[in-house]
């Protein structure tokens, strides 16, 4: 057997140990909440969030990353989670958006989150990493990226997020491009303000 043969056969061979490996993986839930199961439009209001007896690990034979955790955040409630790497805090947040294997249960203003369709459940959660990017392009674009938002409502809102004195003296305030020097603080207060105006 020639060299260029050894090299197809064992090509031939990966691709028939993928098809198996994927024929044993785990089909993701549906992306859409059935009829019976679906929350209000303005789900979640009060963002009331209860563990109750819950794991999670990130692979069916994989061991427990979170064990057996209860707890509630009320709403409004600020909550901090201090520790070093391998604390839980990147597995919590994974267990909320369900990108791991969740036993127990979650709920979110009475609605245990097993029951929602991921998209349903993972709009109403926003994401602000320490070290933002944000798009190219104009603040109002970045803030607003789907123009679903009167500028009245991206004001009211930058001030919320003490960003509105900032914008407002730039010479082109929410048409400035975003190519402006901003530092990670004010870049995090913008992430915060598009969180706001998507309502997640």
């Amino acid at each position: 057997v020639g060299i260029r043969q050894t090299v197809e056969i064992g090509s031939q061979m990966t691709s028939i140990e993928r098809i198996f490996h994927y024929e044993n993986t785990q089909t993701e839930p549906p992306l859409r909440t059935l009829n019976k199961h679906r929350p209000l439009k303005d789900w979640p209001q009060n963002a009331k969030i209860i563990f109750t007896n819950f794991h999670l690990r990130y692979a069916p034979d994989a061991v427990d990353v979170l064990r057996d955790l209860n707890f509630k955040i009320q709403s409004g409630e600020r909550v901090g989670i201090v520790g070093a790497k391998g604390s839980g805090k990147s597995s919590i947040t994974q267990a909320l958006f369900r990108y791991a294997i969740n036993e127990g249960s979650i709920e979110i203003d009475d609605i245990n989150i097993d029951t929602l369709g991921l998209h349903d459940l993972r709009r109403a959660f926003a994401l602000i990493p320490a070290d933002p990017i944000l798009f190219n392009g104009s603040i109002r674009n970045n803030l607003d990226p789907c123009e679903q938002r009167s500028d009245e409502e991206i004001w009211n809102t930058l001030e919320r997020v003490n960003m509105k004195h900032a914008i407002s003296n730039l010479r082109d305030s929410l048409c400035c491009s975003l190519d402006m020097s901003f530092n990670v603080k004010e870049l995090q207060l913008l992430y915060l303000a598009r969180a706001l105006l998507a309502r997640s």
